[in-house]
């Protein structure tokens, strides 16, 4: 009686161990697919609801992909850009870095994107007709914002279960296109208009270096 009691405990604690480590497994997970969100976009001059997607290739590598559509609603930071259509597509390759922390891992990352926007622009304009009479209009134009980039970033990601909080920074190159179609010759922006708008939603071309950061939030699909 006593051998089976004694052997019975040894299956206990076995299983005990077993049910312990596989608790601690789904604890801190990472996660092969992670499906993400990422509320800063809303925030935007060209607000997208963006959804993110990270598969993992290896222990150390993964790839994300993000795609966003543009939305139209009262965005406080800017009124005069409006009936926006469009995307906003990013592609990330990380490279985890090795970390003795349950929750936390850490990655270098180069990334692509490439944002596509039609919108009207509504500006103020000084116009110059045949009689010579100058009066200001305050018209919308068709307009047309692309942007390709190549950005480096860096990141941290923390995990509690299946959910996960994604933080990343860098710095980007940026290729910007801005178009704003002219109601017509004798049409010009007004100066002081102009003086409002930043750098990169003026009707002009824009090659820069920039920084970059982001934060998303995710959940562990398996």
């Amino acid at each position: 009686m006593k051998k089976v009691i004694l052997f019975f405990c040894f299956l206990t604690g076995i299983s005990l161990n077993l049910s312990a480590q596989n608790t601690e497994h789904r604890k801190y997970r990472f996660g092969q697919s992670i499906i993400k969100i990422s509320p800063a976009h809303l925030l935007g001059h060209f607000p997208t609801a963006q959804l993110g997607l990270e598969q993992r290739l290896t222990d150390k590598i993964a790839l994300q992909c993000d795609f966003g559509v543009a939305i139209n609603y009262d965005n406080s930071f800017q009124k005069r850009d409006v009936d926006m259509h469009g995307y906003k597509a990013k592609i990330e390759l990380r490279r985890y870095i090795p970390t003795q922390s349950s929750n936390w891992r850490f990655f270098v990352a180069p990334e692509l994107w490439y944002n596509h926007i039609d919108y009207k622009a509504t500006r103020t304009y000084q116009v110059h007709d045949e009689s010579q009479l100058n009066y200001l209009q305050y018209l919308k134009s068709p307009a047309h914002y692309r942007e390709r980039s190549i950005a480096l970033n860096m990141g941290a990601v923390f995990t509690s279960g299946r959910f996960v909080i994604d933080f990343q920074g860098g710095v980007a190159t940026r290729f910007i296109r801005n178009k704003i179609v002219s109601p017509g010759s004798g049409y010009e922006v007004q100066s002081s208009d102009k003086n409002n708008l930043d750098i990169f939603h003026e009707a002009k071309s824009l090659n820069t270096i920039l920084p970059t950061f982001d934060i998303r939030v995710g959940y562990i699909i398996k």
